[in-house]
């Protein structure tokens, strides 16, 4: 379901990127959406010595390692030299391991009435936002070689920096009893990647390609120590704090839809000053549903824009966790050009949010609720004839007021627990 929402997601806004109207300066640029899905390893080098070798192995809970799983990766690409592209990605990383154990029931006497299957399962996800710089090869191969092969294979190299969050959950279900006890472990953590890709053109679109490729590379990611949903310490046999690693090889095939070169000119004056749009991450940290409005969209001059958003998720994708937000922001657009009311501008924005979670984990519930202000600053492309509506911004989180059952505090970056903490935000979506 999820492959099938980005292919029709990325289809249709493709149709509608071509929607600004112009007058008529030839200037290349490119934009793509890229969608990967392959093996990753994952190191896990404390979880599996301290926790499977040093006690689950040994009570029979699991019989083997977590190494080996899957990722899936969407990526927002832009080009502005036939040399280089800059984007923002969505990576997660997924793996788990399955081993059926028993327990005995026993009388009063001490003497085993009783044996009852329990079915355990061990898995591993890492999310995590990033940007990325790519180097294109065969561009630079194009000027020794001016084969028509360089034109279309396109080789390149991604150097990435993301912000993970890591959670491990350890299951156990005991079907003739109906019981089954869940615990979350999490932590948070910053990442590198280094990865190679070749792509091929399979199928063109006037002037887009669809491309399928192949990608090889590395991932270094690798947390602080887990901890319950609560704040407390995980600790095996009260000796060994467990870190989560994602750290290893990957590869993987990916499909990349390519808006290719195509004239970039001064606009008309539209009346697209509205935008309806999907934020991932972003000032209500989770992602929103939003609306953005030009106030002043006929003016060659700076454009002041206003936006309000909602954010609803129920036990999804999180089992043990309700959110609920609502971002509003002020924003001042610049013209990249000059006062030529071009669809590339620069962000820069003001906001305040309010942020609800909800954490429900083996019948025990915490609620707490948080304002908070933040700043942003970034990219933005707005067509002004009902067509796309981008935005790449950085987004810090200022200090702000959190509110529980029992107590109420201010000085802190919503759930971060410190007094700023970086942040970031891809937005897309359809202007009218």
């Amino acid at each position: 379901m999820t492959r099938i929402f980005v292919c029709v997601f990325i289809t249709y806004f493709s149709f509608h990127l071509t929607a600004q109207k112009n007058d008529s300066v030839k200037k290349p640029t490119r934009f793509s959406f890229e969608y990967s899905i392959g093996y990753q390893r994952q190191s896990m080098t404390e979880l599996n010595r301290y926790y499977i070798d040093s006690f689950a192995a040994k009570m029979g809970v699991f019989t083997k390692h977590i190494h080996p799983g899957t990722y899936r990766n969407l990526s927002f690409i832009y080009r502005p030299s036939r040399f280089w592209s800059v984007g923002m990605n969505y990576k997660t990383d997924q793996a788990h391991i399955e081993n059926e154990s028993e327990i005995f029931s026993i009388d009063q006497s001490g003497n085993v009435i009783d044996t009852l299957p329990v079915f355990n399962k061990l898995s591993s996800k890492n999310s995590g936002l990033g940007v990325l710089f790519q180097f294109h090869w065969n561009t630079l191969l194009s000027h020794f070689n001016h084969s028509t092969l360089w034109e279309n294979l396109q080789i390149s190299s991604t150097v990435g920096l993301s912000y993970n969050l890591s959670v491990l959950t350890i299951q156990s279900k005991i079907p003739m009893w109906n019981v089954t006890d869940r615990d979350h472990l999490h932590s948070d953590l910053w990442g590198a990647s280094l990865q190679l890709k070749a792509s091929y053109p399979i199928a063109r679109f006037g002037n887009s390609k669809l491309r399928a490729g192949f990608n090889l590379g590395y991932q270094w990611t690798k947390s602080d120590s887990i901890q319950f949903s609560t704040g407390d310490p995980w600790l095996v046999g009260g000796t060994y704090p467990i870190k989560a690693n994602y750290s290893g090889m990957n590869c993987g095939v990916s499909l990349t839809y390519e808006i290719g070169d195509r004239d970039m000119h001064t606009s008309k004056k539209g009346s697209a000053a509205n935008a309806l749009f999907i934020d991932i991450f972003g000032q209500a940290l989770y992602g929103t549903l939003g609306y953005d409005r030009i106030l002043n969209h006929k003016s060659n001059g700076m454009n002041h824009s206003i936006s309000a958003g909602v954010l609803f998720l129920n036990q999804f994708p999180w089992t043990y966790l309700r959110v609920f937000a609502i971002p509003l922001s002020y924003n001042l657009l610049i013209d990249f050009q000059r006062n030529k009311n071009l669809p590339h501008k620069l962000e820069l924005g003001i906001g305040v949010s309010g942020l609800n979670l909800k954490s429900e984990e083996n019948n025990y519930s915490i609620t707490e609720s948080f304002v908070y202000p933040s700043l942003r600053v970034g990219y933005r492309y707005h067509s002004m004839e009902n067509g796309l509506f981008f935005r790449a911004t950085f987004t810090p989180v200022l200090p702000g007021f959190t509110f529980a059952a029992d107590y109420s505090t201010f000085g802190e970056a919503a759930i971060f627990g410190q007094k700023i903490m970086p942040w970031a935000g891809l937005s897309i979506g359809k202007t009218f």
